[in-house]
C-alpha cells in the first residue's frame, strides 16, 4: 500500500512540473510598435531606405530569430506605425539573442563612425516605441 502511494504522488508531481517545464519550450514573440515621425529635413524615401538596410544587416541575418515581419500602417501625413514582430523557439535563446544584439549591430557595421551615423539618422525619425512579449502556447493556434 505505501508503495502504490509513493508511486501515485510521484505521479501527481511529475504530471503537475510538465506544464512548468513546457512553458520553457513555447515560442516566443515579442511585438515592438514603432511611431515614426518624418520631420522637415527627412524623407519618406530616406525612412524606407534606413529601414530596409536595418532588415536586410540585422533582421534577415540574425539566425535566432525564427520569423520576422514588419507591417505598416500610415496614420497621417507625416507619421507611420511599424510593427515589428520577431519569433524565437524558447525563452532561452530570445535572452541570448538580446544579449548578442549588439554584436550583431557591431558586425552589420563595424566601423564606428558608420555605426553612430547611421543611428543618428534613423533616431531623428523615431516618435516612440513600445515593446510587449507573447508566448505561444501548445494547441493554441492552427
Amino acid at each position: 500500500m505505501k508503495v502504490k502511494f509513493s508511486l501515485l504522488v510521484l505521479v501527481i508531481i511529475f504530471s503537475l512540473s510538465i506544464p512548468n517545464i513546457a512553458q520553457f519550450n513555447n515560442h516566443i514573440h515579442r511585438v515592438t510598435t514603432w511611431k515614426m515621425v518624418v520631420h522637415e529635413n527627412g524623407s519618406e524615401k530616406e525612412l524606407k531606405q534606413l529601414l530596409n538596410e536595418w532588415i536586410e544587416k540585422i533582421g534577415k541575418k540574425n539566425y535566432k530569430i525564427l520569423h520576422f515581419k514588419i507591417v505598416k500602417d500610415k496614420n497621417n501625413k507625416n507619421e507611420y506605425q511599424f510593427i515589428v514582430t520577431d519569433e524565437h523557439s524558447n525563452w532561452d535563446v530570445f535572452e541570448v539573442n538580446n544579449k548578442e544584439r549588439k554584436e550583431f549591430v557591431e558586425i552589420a557595421w563595424p566601423d564606428q563612425d558608420t555605426r553612430m551615423h547611421f543611428f543618428n539618422k534613423l533616431k531623428n525619425y523615431i516618435g516612440s516605441h513600445t515593446e510587449e512579449l507573447y508566448e505561444i502556447h501548445d494547441n493554441y493556434y492552427k
